[in-house]
C-alpha cells in the first residue's frame, strides 16, 4: 500500500513538471511565430538584441545577475 502511495505522489509530481515544460514550451513557440520574416514584433526583436549583444541606451544600467 505504501508502494502504491508513493507512485500515486510520484506520478503526481511528474505531472505538475509536465505542465510547467508544456507552459514553457507554449511562451517559447509563441516568441518563434513573433520572430518569423512577415510577422515580427519589434519590442521582441529589440528585447533579444538586448539580451544578446548587450547594447543598452545611455540613460540605462545593465546589472547582471548570476
Amino acid at each position: 500500500m505504501t508502494r502504491l502511495i508513493s507512485l500515486g505522489q510520484a506520478t503526481e509530481t511528474m505531472s505538475q513538471k509536465n505542465d510547467m515544460i508544456t507552459h514553457k514550451r507554449m511562451v517559447l513557440e509563441d516568441k518563434v511565430k513573433m520572430m518569423r520574416p512577415g510577422s515580427i514584433n519589434k519590442d521582441l526583436l529589440e528585447e533579444q538584441v538586448r539580451l544578446t549583444l548587450g547594447y543598452t541606451h545611455e540613460n540605462e544600467y545593465v546589472i547582471v545577475r548570476n
